[in-house]
């Protein structure tokens, strides 16, 4: 048996609900959809078992397949505002004034015009002083790297980070103590006294940043996966 299709009068099989032409389902002759209405009565995508819109309402919104569903939460993402401060801005600046620090401890010039005699009845001031401004230079190529570390969300990128901070407290402690070692065995010892609140101040602050910090970044690991 066979029937013509409705709109482009092709030749169908009696078994076939859609015209394999043009695709018109096949019409009784009361002009009512061959087969009635699928899926229970209703168009499917439509009314599912007479409660909600066949997937209408999206999975944790409110109803998924008539079952009401609980609101998904989506937790706020934590703010990289700080974070940002210490790409562009925090390691740089520590970079470039370790290098501005370093050239009068590698000159002598923050003894003015007597570099040369302090040079002379302290010797060993000398060498603290070269080596203070070789680490402050390593110090500098340090943060550079720490930076892009971070900014490339690298796993180490934190650690890192803490590293740099220690690293400026090591080297003001070694020059703190090199110093005063090369004053106390001159001549001067008795006559020449220097002030370490500064020193105390940079170990302070940057003992508390590592303090912060650490806490910044354990709320934020998930994101340094690279």
């Amino acid at each position: 048996m066979s029937y013509y299709c409705s709109k482009c009068g092709n030749i169908c099989d009696d078994q076939q609900v859609f015209c394999p032409m043009c695709g018109t389902q096949r019409q009784t002759q009361s002009g009512q959809p061959y087969g009635g209405q699928p899926y229970g009565g209703q168009p499917y995508g439509g009314q599912s078992n007479g409660a909600q819109p066949y997937g209408n309402q999206a999975f944790g919104n409110q109803f998924y397949d008539g079952v009401p569903q609980a609101p998904v939460t989506v937790a706020p993402s934590p703010t990289m505002k700080w974070f940002k401060f210490i790409i562009y801005f925090q390691l740089f600046a520590n970079a470039v004034l370790n290098l501005l620090l370093s050239i009068p401890f590698f000159t002598g010039a923050i003894y003015g015009s007597e570099t040369e005699l302090t040079y002379r009845l302290i010797p060993d001031l000398k060498t603290a002083d070269m080596i203070y401004a070789s680490l402050m230079v390593i110090a500098a190529v340090f943060a550079i790297i720490v930076r892009f570390r971070l900014s490339g969300f690298h796993k180490d990128g934190p650690s890192l980070y803490y590293a740099v901070l220690a690293a400026q407290i090591g080297i003001v402690i070694f020059y703190m103590i090199a110093s005063k070692a090369a004053i106390d065995k001159s001549i001067l010892a008795n006559y020449i006294k220097i002030d370490y609140s500064s020193v105390y101040s940079s170990m302070f602050t940057n003992i508390a940043m590592i303090i912060c910090n650490v806490t910044y970044f354990s709320k934020r690991k998930h994101l340094f996966v690279n």
